[in-house]
């Protein structure tokens, strides 16, 4: 409007928005966290891990906490392992390092016993690989949708009075889901 009088219609203007990368998506909230065994190895008998073995799978929930107030950055995450079967569930925090899509970082977590009955607590360490795979507008947030990745669960030679555990590792493939 000029003075009181329309102007003449305006020509339709089009744009179109771009996707975000996914390595630009913010992750964040609870996940249901899916574990399958992919590999075993003991200093002792290839391929052992006690009470674990290859192909087993779980589920977990873990929770990420961005280390900023907004966009993608560092993440702690907080979970529990529980293991396949009526395990109790043992829980751990680690800060994972963001690389575009990929976060990794290594903690130290009392997982596992070595012994019998309740056993010597061990000093495991867990290293984590999370590669965020799909992401979407989430109340106007570009948000990690899924990711997928690898736990490795180390655990060092233990013992246990009479008793001993080798150093032992499992590799498990991992995949979320919010």
């Amino acid at each position: 409007m000029w003075a009181a009088q329309p102007s003449d219609m305006s020509s339709v203007l089009v744009v179109r928005t771009l996707t975000p990368p996914i390595s630009a998506a913010r992750l964040l909230g609870p996940w249901s966290t899916q574990y399958k065994i992919i590999k075993m190895w003991s200093a002792e008998t290839a391929g052992s891990g006690g009470t674990f073995s290859v192909g087993q799978g779980w589920t977990d929930s873990w929770s990420f906490s961005p280390k900023c107030a907004a966009g993608p950055c560092a993440v702690v995450l907080s979970g529990a392992f529980t293991g396949p079967g009526n395990y109790t569930a043992m829980p751990f925090t680690v800060t994972l390092a963001r690389a575009g899509a990929v976060y990794t970082g290594t903690t130290a977590a009392h997982i596992t016993n070595c012994g019998q009955g309740t056993g010597v607590p061990v000093d495991n360490t867990l290293t984590f690989r999370i590669t965020v795979s799909k992401a979407g507008v989430v109340n106007g947030t570009w948000t990690a949708s899924s990711w997928d990745g690898t736990m490795v669960l180390s655990s060092p030679y233990t013992s246990a009075g009479a008793y001993y555990c080798p150093a032992q590792s499992l590799t498990a493939a991992l995949s979320g889901s919010p």
